[in-house]
């Protein structure tokens, strides 16, 4: 016998070495595909855990802004509204000299003093009675 190549153990020992090397391409695809997809899972429950998040911090704050004490304190603070009996203060923002006579606004509903500006001696004395 002949040491030659024999051709058709060439094309056996081929046709092997393609199947090992199909099927290493195969194992590689399948890990780096479900690297991909667990990636890809991974991002859109991520996002899913920020929107529920987000949603609890949005439902907190709608319960916290139908509470009576929210409705209260921004009706004082932003709107300027004051419960009958309280006056609000309001000083002026440029003087000049200390020593002259703040101006205090009432927002008293049955105050005399409505919407006017009177000196602050003045509201003191009418609210000690003389």
């Amino acid at each position: 016998m002949s040491k030659g190549l024999n051709p058709v153990m060439f094309l056996v020992n081929f046709f092997l070495f393609f199947l090992l090397l199909l099927s290493c391409v195969s194992i590689f695809r399948y890990y780096y595909n479900s690297h991909q997809e667990n990636s890809f899972v991974n991002s859109i429950y991520n996002s899913y855990v920020s929107a529920k998040n987000e949603n609890n911090s949005l439902n907190n704050q709608l319960n916290y802004v139908q509470t009576d004490s929210y409705i209260k304190s921004e009706a004082v603070n932003n709107l300027g509204l004051v419960k009958s009996g309280f006056y609000e203060v309001v000083l002026p923002t440029n003087t000049v000299d200390n020593t002259q006579n703040t101006s205090l606004k009432t927002q008293s509903s049955n105050s005399q003093y409505r919407g006017q500006y009177v000196y602050n001696l003045q509201l003191w004395l009418s609210l000690i009675g003389l």
